[in-house]
């Protein structure tokens, strides 16, 4: 795992209208690991999520990760779930914490 990285997941999203879900969660899932965390919705096809190194920290680099989003729609009914696999230096920006 890198030292001092700021780890920003941007995810685009095809066929959901993100500007109008209710309580989106973005989770992170690697072998016994699972993170929970509210993404920031930056248009209607794409949010971002920052995973604090302290849990990056805990993921195993050489290591695939499941990645999913889930949210509800102004009814309430659950949208389905975006769900992939990644690799961890995917998610990583090379510029650290703080552009350190």
């Amino acid at each position: 795992m890198f030292q001092k990285v700021k780890n920003i997941v941007h995810v685009n999203v095809e066929g959901v209208k993100l500007t109008t879900l209710k309580n989106i969660e973005f989770y992170v899932r690697q072998g016994g690991l699972f993170f929970s965390y509210v993404p920031s919705v930056i248009s209607d096809e794409e949010l971002i999520v920052e995973i604090p190194k302290a849990d990056a920290d805990r993921l195993k680099f050489t290591e695939p990760v499941r990645l999913q989003f889930v949210g509800t729609d102004p009814s309430g009914v659950p949208v389905p779930a975006l769900s992939v696999d990644a690799r961890v230096n995917e998610l990583l920006a090379p510029e650290g914490y703080d552009g350190n």
